[in-house]
C-alpha cells in the first residue's frame, strides 16, 4: 500500500512516504497552490499501483519538492500560462519577501542613474586626489622650493593664505668649511681675527649654519667655547636672508675678542640649530 495525504487548499491528493513525514513532523507544503499543512491530518493510503501525484514541499525549505526532480543549475522556473493567475501566497511577509528574492528580478534604474552615479565617484575620487597632493605639497614645501626655484612664488601664495612659512633648506651635510685660519693682532695679543671660507655643496640655495668656535691650548684641550650665528659673522644686512646658493663660497672675516686667554689652537664646526 501507498500512503497519500490531501491539500486542503486545492484539494489536491500526493504521494507520500514515512521518510517524508518524519522531515518536519508531517509539515508540508503544497506544490499547486503552495499552502502549507500538515500532511498526517489528511494522511490515508492507496492501492498499487500508486496513484500520479502532484508533489509537495517539505516546510520550512525542504530539499526538494517530493515527486519533482531536482532542477539544474541555471535553469529558470516555468511561468505560468498567459492569462492565468498564480495562487495566492500564503504565510508570513518573511516567507513571501524570501521567495521574490529569489526570482532574480531587480527594480530597473531610471535613465541617468548610473551616469549620475559615476560622475559621482569620479568627482569624489578626483576631490580627494587634489586633497592628498595638497598636503604632500604642505610636507614638502621647503623641498619642492628648493628643487623647483620656479614654484617658489606660487608655494609662498599659498603659504600665506594658509599661514605657514618657506624657510631654506638646511642640509648641515652639504656645508663645509674650505678654509680657515686664526690669526692675532701683534700689538694687541687678546685680538684675534678669524677668516673661513664657506661653501654650500649642494645643487639649491640653503640657509647660513651656525658656526661653533672652540679655542684650544697647546696640548689641543678646550679654553673656552663660542657660538657663531649667522648675523654674527655676516656683516651686510639681507645677507642671511638670501642664503648661500648653490655651489657657492661665502668669505667670511671676524674679529673676536678673547680677554685673558692666550689660544694655541682652534677647531670650526659648522651646525643648524
Amino acid at each position: 500500500m501507498t500512503m497519500a495525504t490531501r491539500c486542503p487548499g486545492c484539494g489536491t491528493l500526493f504521494k507520500i512516504t514515512a521518510e517524508q513525514l518524519q522531515v518536519r513532523e508531517g509539515r508540508a507544503r503544497c506544490g499547486r497552490c503552495r499552502q502549507v499543512f500538515n500532511a498526517l491530518d489528511t494522511l490515508t493510503s492507496l492501492p498499487d499501483p500508486p496513484v500520479p501525484a502532484v508533489p509537495i514541499e517539505a516546510e520550512p525549505s525542504a530539499p526538494e519538492p517530493i515527486g519533482i526532480p531536482p532542477a539544474e543549475e541555471g535553469q529558470w522556473e516555468t511561468p505560468p500560462p498567459s492569462g492565468a493567475q498564480a495562487p495566492a501566497e500564503q504565510g508570513t511577509s518573511a516567507e513571501n519577501e524570501a521567495v521574490a528574492g529569489q526570482t532574480g528580478w531587480w527594480p530597473e534604474e531610471p535613465p541617468g542613474a548610473l551616469r549620475r552615479r559615476s560622475l559621482s565617484w569620479a568627482a569624489g575620487v578626483g576631490a580627494l586626489f587634489l586633497l592628498l597632493v595638497g598636503q604632500l605639497a604642505y610636507l614638502f614645501r621647503v623641498e619642492l622650493a628648493a628643487l623647483y626655484p620656479g614654484a617658489r612664488p606660487t608655494l609662498e601664495q599659498a603659504c600665506a593664505l594658509l599661514g605657514c612659512q618657506i624657510p631654506l633648506p638646511q642640509k648641515a651635510q652639504f656645508i663645509h668649511i674650505e678654509a680657515s685660519d686664526l690669526q692675532a693682532d701683534s700689538a694687541r695679543p687678546e685680538r684675534l681675527t678669524l677668516m673661513l671660507a664657506l661653501r654650500n655643496r649642494a645643487p639649491f640655495r640653503q640657509a647660513y649654519p651656525a658656526i661653533e668656535l672652540t679655542l684650544t691650548d697647546g696640548e689641543g684641550r678646550p679654553l673656552a667655547r663660542r657660538v657663531l650665528l649667522p648675523r654674527d659673522y655676516l656683516g651686510e644686512r639681507g645677507v642671511e636672508a638670501q642664503g648661500i646658493g648653490p655651489n657657492a663660497v661665502t668669505d667670511i672675516r671676524l674679529p673676536l675678542e678673547t680677554g685673558d686667554l692666550r689660544p694655541n689652537g682652534y677647531r670650526l664646526y659648522t651646525f643648524y640649530p
